[in-house]
């Protein structure tokens, strides 16, 4: 969020009668935005995938084998796609 601040501050100093550069700054002001919260979206990925393998290892310590049919029925969702969804 600094990127923004930085940005901010060049748009209050820029002189009278240069629109072409405020117009450019504005649109990297949304663009360090969505940089942000790409990264966020990236600690997520991770964070959840880790959080699964941690989670049907402790399934599997206590039930076996037994434990990989919800992984199995998360995919099959996930591939053939949820009931009475439209496809088109």
């Amino acid at each position: 969020m600094a990127a923004v601040g930085l940005i901010h501050n060049r748009c209050l100093t820029i002189k009278d009668g240069v629109i072409d550069e405020s117009a450019a700054l504005t649109l990297m002001s949304e663009d360090a935005d969505d940089v942000a919260s790409a990264c966020c979206l990236t600690h997520e990925l991770w964070s959840q995938v880790l959080e699964l393998g941690i989670a049907m290892y402790l399934l599997a310590d206590q039930l076996g084998w037994v434990s990989i049919v919800p992984l199995l029925v998360v995919l099959c969702r996930f591939f053939i796609g949820a009931p009475g969804k439209d496809p088109g």
